[in-house]
This record gives C-alpha cells, structure tokens and sequence, in this order.
C-alpha cells in the first residue's frame, strides 16, 4: 500500500573500526523526503560531494546508504527498502510490505545479487558482519512451482530474505532483508575467507543446510 502518507528515511550506512569479520554499524540520517525522487536526489548529491573528497579522515568504511520507506498515521509498517552502493547507485529494493497482507511472489533472477557461496556484509542487531551465503531469497519460478503444488502457498516479507551463515559456535545462521545485505566494504583476506567457507561447509553438514 503506498500513498502520500509514507515518509522515505535516507541514511549513510557505514562501519566503525577496520577489523573483519564484526564492526558496529552506524546509520547517518541524511532526511525524511515526501517521495523517492528527492530521497534519492539527496543521496545523489551528497554520495558525489564523498567521492570529491579527497581527505576524508573516516574511521569507518561507507557500505552504501538506505531509504525505507515508512507509513505515516497508521502504525509504524515496513512499505519498502533500498540499498545502494556508495557511489549512489542502486543495488537492491525490497518492495514487499509488512502492510495489509501483501504476498511476496518470488523475484527475478537479475534481482538476486548474491548466491551460495558469496561473502557479504550484513547489517543486523547495530553490526556490520561478515557472513557467508546458504542460500538467496526465492525467485519467481520457485513461487510458480509452489502455488501449482499447493493453492494455498502463500510467502509475505519476511521470505523475502537471504539465508547467510556467521563465524560462531553452533548454528549461526540469520535471514536478513536484501536491502540490508552488502558487498563487503574492504578486501578479504584469504585466511578469513577460508574460515567462512569452512563454516559452510560446517553448517551443510552437520546442521542439515541444503548443499545445493
């Protein structure tokens, strides 16, 4: 459901600190904006005024920015997410709505930006993690195979979600929305990218995760 009501909430997402594989994240706000153009606008310029900055003197890495859209008079619901990469392009929307029932019906291949096996960074209780992909939300061929087997099948926002494991004890696995998942903000060093894939491979074979 959109209409005037919604707000979009613009903000820099960043990563305190330089050590892999767990920062504090840190969300800027930049605005609150009538509409999406001039959210993005906003972000346009000021993601231009960055990269001319040639002393930045950060502490933190820039994984990108948001704009969450939110309803406004009527309870506080999810309506929309995007992500978008530093320089200000847009890396991924999640348009599903936590509002009114909506059904989330897969999304298309071109939209699912990572897959099993890729390194992100994801945002999750005030972190910036590194994590590994199990799997990537459902496409459109997957919600297709599944309304034919059951009439009934039905998936909302919370399905439309990646499958990511951590380094940890245990089962360490978390569902983030894709506007909170990132390409990682600095290199990987080899050392923890054989530690991510082990944990893996960890979780696919004595937590049951699906190796394909």
């Amino acid at each position: 459901m959109r209409n005037h009501n919604n707000i979009f909430v613009l903000s820099e997402v960043s990563a305190k600190g330089w050590r892999y594989p767990c920062r504090h994240a840190c969300w800027s706000l930049l605005g609150y904006y009538s509409t999406l153009a001039r959210a993005e606008a906003t972000l346009r310029a000021y993601a231009s005024a960055l990269a001319e900055d040639d002393e930045p003197c950060r502490e933190e890495s820039v994984l990108g920015f948001q704009i969450v859209e939110r309803s406004v008079d009527r309870g506080l619901y999810f309506i929309s997410g995007r992500s978008y990469t530093p320089d200000g392009q847009l890396f991924s929307e999640s348009l599903t709505s936590n509002e009114g029932g909506m059904e989330f019906t897969g999304r298309e291949p071109a939209d699912i930006r990572f897959h099993q096996g890729d390194i992100v960074e994801v945002l999750h209780g005030g972190y910036a993690e590194l994590g590994i992909v199990q799997s990537p939300p459902p496409d459109k061929a997957y919600w297709a195979a599944k309304k034919q087997e059951y009439a009934d099948w039905f998936m909302d926002d919370t399905d439309d979600c990646y499958l990511v494991f951590f380094l940890g004890e245990g089962d360490t696995h978390w569902h983030p929305q894709c506007y909170d998942v990132f390409s990682p903000s600095k290199p990987v060093s080899p050392a923890l990218e054989r530690k991510l894939r082990d944990k893996l491979t960890e979780m696919q074979t004595y937590f049951g995760y699906n190796k394909h």
